[in-house]
């Protein structure tokens, strides 16, 4: 898959970036893009949680200076939730989840997110074996 051949080169661009000379903002907003799409990939296509979750949270550490706009920020806290639910780290899942909805309301055309971080919550509540909040 020719996804998941970025994956060396991702990683090298990161490497790459310890040695370069440029200020500590701009680094670390490509360093947040690169962790971004490492996180994704390995979400998404390669489904290597541990590691999408590593990447995702290293993404938002170092978006220290809040470059990712509302709905990426958003999206990738959606995605930080549904691999700790997947990996049944419910109270972690639910964090992030709770803070992608509040994201969402700040921002239009939303619902896709909004509806991906409802049924993340149904499940969070299904796992918690509290079934009449997981059908809200």
């Amino acid at each position: 898959n020719n996804i998941l051949s970025l994956i060396p080169h991702l990683t090298g661009l990161l490497n790459a970036l310890k040695s370069i000379n440029i200020s500590k903002e701009l680094k670390n907003k490509y360093e947040a893009d690169l962790y971004l799409i490492s996180g994704d990939i390995q979400y998404k296509w390669t489904k290597k949680l541990a590691l999408a979750r590593k990447y995702f949270k290293l993404a938002l550490e170092k978006n220290n200076n809040n470059h990712f706009s509302s709905r990426v920020l958003a999206t990738l806290l959606k995605n930080l939730s549904g691999a700790c639910l997947t990996m049944n780290l419910l109270e972690e899942s639910l964090g992030y989840c709770k803070r992608s909805i509040e994201l969402c309301k700040t921002f239009p055309d939303s619902e896709l997110i909004l509806a991906d971080n409802f049924q993340i919550t149904g499940t969070y509540y299904r796992k918690n074996n509290d079934f009449e909040k997981s059908h809200k």
